[in-house]
């Protein structure tokens, strides 16, 4: 059976997910493994470089093992390590590629060739940028962007990662590091600032401006907002107009 780079990944995920009752990650090195997978997940790439040649030569064949055996786990072991890649920042669609580019060597190579199977996919997922500090800063200004174009709708923190080509995962995390709060934070905050304005500025109703930034439901919005002001839309809209009043 012959793998190539079109092969669909959900159809390479079941194929290697036919595997003996001991997991893939207990038959190499516990240690070396999880702290490569770790590494990965983190964006260390020197780090997981250094792991990876521990590691390459226990995914060849054991002892007893047949040949669809061995070609199965190291399937699992690559689909592995793009997932911890793409946790670490790395776009889904490159470590896809990566992943089923690797699935049709794995498949056709000799059991000897395996370790040099897997160090070229490691390889493939840790071409990372040059300034991934400068990038994830970029990525973040574009999202933030996005959501100040698009938070009048609903809006998720997947759709924003999808638009700066990153996993959730690791845009979550970046998001945080970079802004100070978390996504819904900062989009609860974005929507909350507009809704004061429209109460100031407007003769909307609470309903009409609850839509008009992002809020479906209207009894949600002035939960939301009478947690975070202290008071409820109505009555900071009469606490504003007394105090101009007064002025």
């Amino acid at each position: 059976m012959l793998v190539n780079s079109e092969l669909p990944r959900k159809a390479l995920e079941g194929w290697a997910h036919v595997l003996d009752a001991r997991s893939s990650r207990e038959e190499v090195s516990a240690s070396s493994w999880e702290g490569l997978l770790s590494a990965l997940r983190r964006g260390e790439h020197e780090r997981a470089r250094a792991l990876a040649s521990r590691i390459d030569q226990e995914i060849c064949a054991r002892s007893g093992e047949s040949r669809a055996h061995t070609r199965r786990r190291a399937l699992r072991l690559a689909l592995d390590l793009a997932d911890a890649a793409v946790q670490g920042g790395v776009p889904a669609e490159r470590a896809d590629a990566a992943v089923l580019r690797a699935a049709g060597e794995i498949v056709a190579c000799t059991e000897d060739d395996l370790g040099g199977a897997m160090r070229r996919l490691l390889d493939a997922l840790l071409l990372a940028p040059t300034a991934p500090g400068q990038s994830a800063a970029r990525a973040v200004r574009q999202a933030v962007e996005y959501i100040q174009r698009n938070f009048r709708r609903s809006l998720t923190l997947p759709e924003v990662a999808r638009h700066v080509r990153l996993s959730p995962a690791y845009f979550s995390v970046i998001f945080k590091r970079e802004r100070g709060i978390g996504f819904v934070r900062f989009l609860r905050e974005l929507r909350l600032a507009e809704a004061r304005r429209l109460l100031r500025e407007t003769g909307d109703t609470v309903e009409a401006i609850a839509n008009a930034v992002g809020y479906d439901d209207v009894h949600y919005f002035s939960r939301v907002f009478t947690r975070e002001m202290g008071v409820p839309p109505g009555r900071y809209r009469e606490q504003y107009q007394e105090s101009a009043a007064r002025e």
